[in-house]
């Protein structure tokens, strides 16, 4: 094996975490810089992963030859990533970004246009793609298990995203809101498993008006709660996207029914099929991996794994074929979105979807 690369991470909330676990659990990387503005969140990091000589602060990550990065992994707030990702492709260094790519279209043309100019590997963590139930759901469809696939549905409930206290979530001018934080994730499922996405409509709604930040100071909410995503993809699939973190029950479905039978996925565990002649089954994948597990539940770390793997494959091997979302890709994705947001506009000002 070559070299480890050595890696820097900006950010350090959730995602930011479990990547620099990641990182340090594989041969392939070496966790070399961090930065968050929070100093605990840094200190818990080094504590848990780092190497003692891990290298602290922004300044390692925006000018990556100043400390030799192959790769710049960005895992801030939306309205942060397109600066960083952009400084890090000129500078040589590769870049894994979080979803959603940018905070605006715009952002995202100017970091596409980045990524192409520089040559360089440019991936967005939209990892469930790596999530081996998934995967196994997209081999069953590719075999033809439910024939021509007519009607998807996918439901995502997070009540956790509710239960926070007021953050930058809270916020759809910085990104927040259930339609990017989870719609990402749904709409990039729906590409990669039936392919290009046309005209794309929806709805959704601010239910709490209000929040309470860390300081206990009431401040407004302007990301939504729940959305109703409805489009078209590949060769005519209806697919139906429902977003919510009002339940107070987290949950996750996914359904596709074609003209030969239908598959359910509940919750990333159970995967069955029912085909129209009367057989059921339940179809079995790999389960997540226990070193590979940072909690109880936890279903990011293992394909955050995976994904990043594939970065640093494609990284060493050009000819590789890899699996992750580019840029491209994350931008094709922000395309639907911001149609289904004026959609919604349109539907709430009263001109119809």
């Amino acid at each position: 094996m070559t070299a480890p690369l050595r890696v820097g991470v900006l950010g350090l909330g959730v995602m930011g975490s479990v990547m620099a676990a990641a990182f340090s659990r594989s041969p392939r990387w070496r966790l070399a810089a961090v930065y968050d503005p929070d100093p605990r969140r840094v200190t818990e990091v080094i504590d848990l992963w780092s190497e003692p000589e891990v290298l602290v602060g922004e300044r390692y990550l925006t000018d990556p030859a100043a400390c030799e990065l192959d790769v710049v992994a960005i895992a801030t707030p939306p309205a942060h990533h397109a600066q960083p990702a952009i400084g890090a492709l000129r500078a040589g260094a590769h870049v894994v970004c979080e979803k959603p790519l940018a905070l605006t279209a715009a952002e995202g043309r100017r970091m596409v246009a980045a990524a192409r100019a520089s040559g360089l590997v440019a991936a967005v963590d939209l990892q469930q793609r790596y999530n081996p139930v998934r995967r196994r759901l997209r081999e069953l469809l590719r075999d033809g298990y439910v024939g021509r696939p007519r009607f998807a549905l996918l439901e995502i409930a997070a009540p956790e995203l509710h239960e926070r206290t007021w953050t930058w979530l809270s916020s759809r001018e910085n990104g927040g809101g259930v339609l990017r934080e989870y719609g990402s994730h749904a709409v990039d499922l729906v590409r990669w498993l039936f392919g290009e996405i046309g005209a794309a409509r929806g709805a959704t709604r601010v239910v709490d008006e209000l929040r309470t930040d860390e300081s206990g100071t009431e401040r407004g909410v302007t990301a939504e709660d729940a959305a109703v995503i409805v489009l078209e993809a590949g060769d005519g699939v209806l697919v139906n996207i429902v977003l919510s973190n009002l339940a107070r029950e987290r949950g996750r479905r996914i359904e596709v029914h074609g003209d030969r039978g239908s598959l359910f996925l509940d919750d990333d565990a159970r995967l069955v099929g029912h085909r129209r002649d009367g057989a059921h089954e339940v179809h079995e994948a790999p389960e997540t991996e226990p070193s590979l597990m940072g909690w109880a539940g936890d279903t990011y770390t293992q394909p955050v794994a995976r994904f990043l793997d594939d970065v640093a494959v494609a990284i060493a091997d050009p000819d590789h074929v890899p699996e992750f979302a580019t840029f491209e890709d994350a931008a094709a994705v922000m395309r639907v979105l911001d149609e289904v947001e004026r959609s919604a506009r349109r539907a709430s000002a009263g001109g119809g979807a």
